[in-house]
């Protein structure tokens, strides 16, 4: 959860494209840091390097080596699942940022997007809460949570609202992340559109070859 920057980096130079190796289970390093949260810098760091490691970018697509658009677990959860229920709002803007359409995809068990298991996460949460107080109200014997222990609370329930808000209004979130990081969202969104023209194109040229052929 607190790896830093330096500490993935020595990683990645002890075996060159440590990045884009999945394990045993299938996960690749930035699908356990999207789960375990780790701090932004180092997250944006992995990501940038998983990309060009394999010779991606933020704007190319699943099927151009862009692994983490392309990469899906046993139940079709892509990264901004894991990042949204394991509620780390931190870097739910930046997923967005490199992966626009994340937001609306589904997986393959519940059919649910992430909002949809931050809203659920956060409903569960609340309802764990109130019945825990109610325990304690109705327990002549009941302790108060401690300040640290209430704190941790609020925050668990602040975070799962802060996902929810940043994936209410995914092209909002996205913008203030450009603004916040000194990014032309504008020009970020032609270089998208120019690109997602560019693979429908190279889609068409394939599918016209393969009606061609013999």
């Amino acid at each position: 959860k607190d790896t830093d920057i330096l500490t993935v980096e020595n990683l990645e130079k002890q075996k060159i494209g440590t990045l884009c190796m999945e394990d045993a289970d299938k996960y690749l390093p930035i699908i356990y840091a999207a789960w375990k949260g780790v701090p932004l810098r180092t997250f944006q760091w992995m990501c940038e390097h998983t990309l060009m490691v394999n010779g991606s970018n933020i704007f190319k697509g699943p099927e151009e080596n862009n692994l983490i658009k392309s990469w899906r677990d046993g139940s079709d959860w892509t990264i901004l699942h894991y990042a949204t229920f394991f509620n780390h709002p931190h870097l739910i803007p930046y997923i967005l940022y490199i992966f626009p359409t994340s937001h609306s995809m589904i997986d393959a068990n519940y059919h649910k997007t992430a909002i949809e298991y931050a809203q659920m996460q956060c409903a569960t949460e609340e309802q764990k809460q109130k019945e825990e107080e109610e325990q304690n109200k109705q327990n002549r014997f009941h302790t108060f949570d401690n300040l640290d222990e209430k704190y941790e609370k609020e925050q668990i329930l602040k975070r799962y609202k802060a996902s929810i808000q940043y994936l209410t209004d995914p092209n909002k979130t996205v913008e203030e992340y450009c603004q916040n990081n000194g990014i032309d969202y504008e020009s970020h969104l032609e270089k998208i559109q120019t690109e997602n023209l560019r693979i429908e194109k190279v889609k068409k040229m394939r599918k016209d070859r393969r009606k061609s052929s013999p």
